[in-house]
């Protein structure tokens, strides 16, 4: 293992499942093994822990203990992410010890075997905040890690008491129990969306022909927009509600312009509807209020401009017809003309310019094998 996040891992397991007396005693095994090596008359052992001949630990030159511990030869995997700079591994490294120490002394351990592992630990975690603060490591520990150690140090030597032992001993696992659950209800309510079948339309659902209508049933032009053949094929109302709405206003003038408009462009297939709202923002009454919009493209107007007068901050609502001959981008641009205070004036305000895309006709739709 190379990965510090493996070796967070690692740790997280040892120190939460390490239940009986071998496993607590296991971890610590190694380091006393190195220990007995460590007496042979023939080498010497450094600060920081490693070996080292007695030619080399008899020359008295700082750089190059330095470069000894630096470099990476035959350095532990985990000895050499924490001089590399990463101590929230050597955090995890802490908490996995203070884990396995109280969890030692609950499982009715002798006391001097206890007091043995308890003082290991503490010394293996002051190493760790030492070096961590020294010249040896190629960047400092940073003050959260080097709190978490700290306080391990302190809950070891009996600092607090027993009173956080079931924090470490009980509070971390049901912890992590609480977020595997969190995460197995997100995934399933994911998957149970995207199980979940939405009707696009029911069987009984009425399918009204909008060219086969006479034209006493045809009534109001916008009623003939809303019944249009697109709920034949399911992909009826998906757009009627108030997000999508919105999105297909267009604002037409300035909001201090004397006259405030904003329109409602609804494409289908071989027309453009558009409501038109028109608010007069004056005191003054506008009479032969006209809106004249000109088409740029394969557009042409289907009806004529209709003269209004629209009161003292008013409103009135304007529909336009517009025929398309091929699905290729228009412009629709216009103004609003209006009788002044006398005969003679006349003011107009232009409108912004309206582009229809063509990605408006493109609809989804599905092709069997047949066809």
């Amino acid at each position: 293992m190379k990965s510090g996040r493996v070796f967070r891992g690692a740790l997280w397991i040892i120190g939460e499942y390490a239940l009986d007396i071998p496993a607590n005693e296991e971890p610590t095994e190694e380091p006393k093994k190195e220990s007995a090596k460590s007496s042979a008359p023939s080498r010497r052992v450094l600060a920081d822990g490693t070996y080292a001949t007695e030619s080399a630990f008899s020359a008295s030159v700082a750089q190059s203990k330095i470069d000894a511990v630096k470099s990476n030869a035959n350095r532990p995997p985990l000895r050499n992410l924490i001089l590399n700079g990463d101590f929230f591994v050597a955090s995890a490294l802490a908490s996995a010890l203070t884990k396995l120490v109280l969890r030692y002394g609950e499982l009715g351990a002798p006391d001097r075997a206890r007091n043995s592992l308890r003082s290991e630990a503490m010394l293996i975690m002051t190493s760790i905040v030492r070096v961590g603060r020294s010249e040896f490591v190629t960047a400092r520990i940073d003050e959260d890690s080097a709190e978490r150690v700290t306080a391990c140090i302190r809950i070891l030597s009996g600092t607090y008491g027993h009173s956080l032992d079931p924090v470490f001993l009980a509070d971390t696992r049901r912890a992590f129990a609480q977020l595997v659950e969190v995460e197995r209800a997100s995934v399933a309510k994911a998957k149970s969306k995207t199980r979940k079948a939405t009707v696009a339309s029911h069987a009984d659902d009425l399918i009204t022909f909008r060219h086969l209508k006479s034209k006493r049933a045809v009534g109001d032009v916008s009623d003939e927009y809303d019944l249009d053949l697109t709920r034949a094929t399911g992909a009826a109302d998906k757009g009627s509600d108030l997000a999508s709405k919105l999105n297909r206003v267009v604002q037409l003038t300035g909001f201090s312009d004397p006259v405030y408009a904003e329109a409602y462009v609804t494409v289908h297939q071989f027309d453009i509807l558009m409501d038109i709202l028109i608010v007069n923002q004056t005191s003054d009454t506008l009479q032969n209020l006209t809106v004249e919009f000109t088409t740029m493209g394969d557009l042409k107007l289907a009806e004529r401009p209709t003269p209004y007068t629209i009161g003292p901050h008013g409103y009135h609502s304007v529909k336009a017809n517009i025929k398309v001959s091929s699905t290729e981008t228009g412009i629709i641009f216009g103004n609003i003309v209006y009788d002044g205070p006398s005969a003679v004036d006349m003011n107009c305000v232009i409108l912004n310019d309206i582009h229809v895309d063509i990605m408006d006709y493109i609809k989804p739709s599905t092709c069997t094998e047949q066809q």
